[in-house]
């Protein structure tokens, strides 16, 4: 036991490393000059924690991850948003959560499960954006008000619809894929993503509207194109690095995920991948 918390240490460190890293590489998207949308991948490594060490260690590495990156690089974009962080340590309990949850799950029956619970994720923020646009006639910035024309609530509906398209159109090419259906993981995978990004869009609009002038409305629409958009590359990403790890490990990347995963460690077999 302690030789596997020793371990789930090491692995926990070098996430909380790399997901720094690649908040390194990321850009924030100014709305009426305030920092509001970050672009960026920082959930993967957050998700992997979650995944590979368990819902606890998904939260640390999560929380550990936002406040290392805030200090180390996004001072200057403003206050600390405690918000942000509350996003990423909910992805990490989200990763550990469904894998432990669907665990006995038949594969079958876990498609059918996941497949629904993503598609109605989608549907509902595609509906409560579109519900959003179409109810709102202005826009208040502190002082400031836009007034929303009829033509351009029609834009940012079309926006929206596209985004849909094109995250429909994965969804359809993905689970008619065979290579991917063949491991009963890959379910699990699209809806930790699905989850994390449902949660991170409500989550983020309500902090930002607190913590700024940047209302409700702006967040939901502005983030559920990027999100729609950028899912697909995202997922792909995922599935890509869990494959490498699993093939230079030996192993279930869940292999140190003692709630999905009971059974002793075989540290044996780890120790002479290594040596190889």
């Amino acid at each position: 036991m302690k030789k596997s918390n020793t371990l789930k240490i090491a692995v926990a460190a070098q996430l909380i490393a790399l997901g720094v890293i690649i908040s390194s590489l990321s850009f924030i998207i100014p709305i009426s000059g305030i920092p509001a949308i970050r672009i960026d991948l920082i959930i993967i490594p957050v998700i992997l924690a979650g995944i590979m060490l368990g819902k606890l260690y998904g939260v640390i590495v999560g929380t550990l991850v936002d406040i290392i990156a805030y200090f180390i690089l996004f001072q200057g974009y403003g206050p600390f948003n405690p918000g942000f962080t509350i996003n990423l340590a909910m992805t990490g309990f989200i990763a550990g959560f469904v894998f432990t949850f669907f665990r006995n799950s038949s594969e079958k029956k876990l498609f059918k499960i996941i497949k629904y619970i993503s598609l109605s994720v989608f549907l509902f923020l595609f509906l409560y954006t579109v519900t959003l646009i179409i109810t709102t006639s202005e826009i208040r910035f502190g002082p400031s008000v836009v007034a929303i024309t009829n033509s351009g609530k029609l834009i940012l509906i079309l926006t929206v619809f596209a985004a849909l398209i094109i995250s429909m159109i994965f969804y359809f090419l993905i689970f008619k894929n065979e290579k991917f259906m063949k491991n009963e993981s890959f379910y699990k995978y699209f809806l930790i993503l699905t989850l994390a990004e449902f949660f991170i869009i409500y989550n983020s609009s309500l902090w930002i509207e607190i913590y700024t002038t940047i209302p409700t409305y702006v967040s939901v629409v502005s983030r559920f194109i990027r999100t729609a958009l950028l899912f697909p590359f995202k997922f792909m990403l995922l599935i890509l690095i869990v494959r490498a790890s699993e093939k230079i490990l030996h192993n279930d990347i869940s292999f140190l995920n003692l709630d999905h995963n009971p059974k002793k460690t075989n540290f044996t077999k780890i120790n002479q991948t290594n040596e190889n």
